[in-house]
């Protein structure tokens, strides 16, 4: 899994060419905030 800003559009795409997919976004994962206000969280399982 990748938490990730959604600011961070070059690192988001260098994921999903690796088929990683998008579960969420939101302002905090596991006590994580971001600038901007919002992350991304990824997972190559897609089964989570």
């Amino acid at each position: 899994m990748s938490i990730i800003n959604v600011c961070n559009w070059a690192y988001i795409a260098l994921r999903e060419e690796r088929e990683f997919i998008e579960l969420n976004r939101g302002s905090t994962f596991a006590g994580v905030s971001f600038d901007g206000g919002v992350g991304v969280l990824l997972s190559k399982d897609k089964e989570l």
